[in-house]
């Protein structure tokens, strides 16, 4: 990916500034004589030559004949990386290069101006780190020298390497360095062979040899080659067309394509699976909620609340103040008793009663679901491993923030559903209204219950105030609306206030906070290996890569 950004680079940097000399990159694998070549082309001692492996870390490039120390084409010829000089340059720090502005020193060089790229290696075990150095000097080039020697010619990575660049369908030469006279038809032919093999495109690729010699360095003893590798050179930027470059970058887009985005889309799936997993826990847990609270006959008391609620919309006028006053002196010890217990209690122990407990309880249970199956996730989806690693560890890191977000959450759903408790008792007492003896009745046994209630607490001593008070009460009217025309209607008002809440609590604890709180927790992901490139993102590009292809 990094060549084919680079030649994208490439590209953009020709079309605003298309004044750039030929570009010609020396390549090859370590100790092959990569610098030496370098010197021989430019006709002196440029580059440091060192018989130490990986010496070289850093594009290094020689402007021959150029006029200007200072050219506009290098301002964008390598994103992210600084230019310094070959004294300066630091075996750790490798997102530099070199330029330097050279005169030909002799008549017989390359006869043309152009700027002559030493590389590093590509195939030492610290090639890694530098690697992509030698990617870009190759996007850049007008012309690509490929340097091998006898020991080097058949390594694999050459061969990766040079499948890799063949794509950008750019001019290549190969130098065949260091070989002895009686391998040079040998090797020649086994070359043929490989080239044939990569594609017919590059199978006639010229070769040239530089024989060996104890005076490398010395022109003189290869004089003859040198010559021709130059004059080749010399012919290739003679010819120079960067006309059709664009579709060298096509050609390499459409081969790596499909195994570039394949980790792209396995993350995409992960998220997707991630979202399933949220929406089916979150299914499961409403499930839970209607049969542990809704439905459950003994735990589900909104209800029991609107009832209460009507109770005291049944007080006659004449009695409801005294009444009042009366449960007020009644309910002391309770109600002190209850602020006792509470300010023992620290802030994040608070009594949340029915339905926020079972909820709290129901939410938690969901959220350890999400974090168990995500770290199963981890050993079953080895493509997408790191997002689910990533996944399980913010997970764990938020439990305590997302759970106070949680319960926040069920909080404001309790109260804000209490005004349709209230509505729901209100719809009641207006259909009474409508029938005046039955609300005369349930008025004489609502005064009847709680004169009981009073003497019943009065002779207990006020224990169990709060119960005694109100359960004769509300098995009074219970009764009494159930076994008359009201029934079917109440039971009516029943039904539509168990299903409101539930969506009420389906939208304001789940929809409204659980669910986009756990999407959040995928969005924010920042890890080592994470592309987080969106979906759209995607689309975008595939979009961008088939107009390319129509041009």
């Amino acid at each position: 990916m990094a060549l084919a950004e680079a030649a994208l680079s490439d590209i953009l940097s020709l079309q605003q500034d298309g004044t750039r000399p030929a570009q010609v990159a020396v390549i090859g694998p370590t100790q092959v004589g990569k610098s030496t070549s370098v010197n021989l082309l430019l006709g002196l001692d440029a580059a440091t030559v060192s018989p130490l492996a990986g010496f070289t870390r850093h594009p290094q490039g020689f402007g021959l004949d150029i006029d200007s120390d200072e050219p506009t084409w290098l301002n964008d010829f390598f994103p992210g990386r600084t230019r310094t000089t070959q004294e300066l340059l630091n075996k750790d720090e490798l997102n530099c290069y070199t330029y330097t502005t050279i005169d030909s020193a002799q008549d017989n060089t390359l006869g043309t101006p152009c700027a002559v790229w030493d590389t590093p290696d590509f195939d030492s075990l610290s090639a890694e780190h530098y690697r992509q150095g030698v990617l870009e000097t190759c996007a850049h080039a007008d012309l690509i020298v490929l340097v091998l020697s006898k020991e080097k010619y058949s390594d694999l990575a050459v061969w990766e390497t040079l499948k890799l660049i063949t794509l950008l369908q750019r001019p290549l030469l190969i130098c065949l360095n260091k070989i002895t006279a009686d391998s040079v038809d040998l090797i020649t032919r086994s070359l043929r062979q490989r080239l044939t093999q990569i594609g017919t495109d590059i199978s006639d690729t010229e070769i040239i040899t530089l024989p060996f010699s104890n005076e490398i360095g010395k022109q003189k003893t290869l004089e003859a080659e040198v010559t021709l590798l130059r004059d080749k050179i010399h012919e290739h930027i003679h010819h120079l067309d960067r006309t059709q470059r664009i579709q060298g970058v096509k050609r390499l887009l459409e081969t790596y394509w499909p195994s570039w985005i394949a980790p792209v889309q396995q993350e995409h799936h992960a998220r997707a699976q991630w979202s399933q997993d949220i929406d089916t826990v979150a299914a499961q847990a409403m499930t839970i909620y209607r049969r542990d609270y809704l439905d459950h006959p003994q735990r589900y008391d909104t209800f029991k609340r609107a009832i209460v609620e009507l109770l005291s919309l049944l007080e006659l006028p004449v009695l409801a103040k005294p009444m009042i006053r009366v449960r007020h002196i009644l309910t002391w010890p309770a109600r002190k008793l209850s602020s006792a217990r509470d300010n023992l209690r620290s802030n994040k122990t608070r009594d949340t009663g029915g339905e926020e407990q079972i909820l709290s309880e129901i939410v938690m249970h969901a959220y350890i679901t999400l974090l168990r199956d995500s770290n199963r996730r981890c050993e079953k989806f080895a493509a997408a491993n790191t997002f689910w690693q990533a996944l399980s560890r913010q997970l764990d890191d938020r439990q305590d923030p997302l759970q106070e977000q949680f319960t926040a959450a069920i909080q404001r759903h309790h109260e804000d559903f209490e005004p349709e408790v209230h509505a729901a008792a209100k719809q009641l007492y207006a259909r009474l209204q409508e029938k005046p003896a039955l609300l005369n009745t349930l008025r004489a046994t609502r005064v009847t219950t709680d004169a009981a209630a009073i003497l019943i607490a009065i002779k207990s001593g006020g224990l169990g105030i709060n119960d005694l008070l109100f359960a004769p009460a509300m098995l009074a009217l219970t009764s009494s609306l159930t076994e008359g025309a009201l029934g079917s209607y109440m039971n009516k008002v029943a039904r539509d206030l168990k299903q409101r809440q539930y969506d009420a609590a389906e939208q304001q604890v789940f929809d409204l906070c659980l669910k986009p709180q756990l999407h959040a927790v995928a969005d924010e992901l920042r890890a080592p290996g994470l592309f987080n490139i969106t979906a759209d993102e995607l689309v975008t590009a595939e979009k961008a890569l088939t107009a390319l292809n129509h041009e």
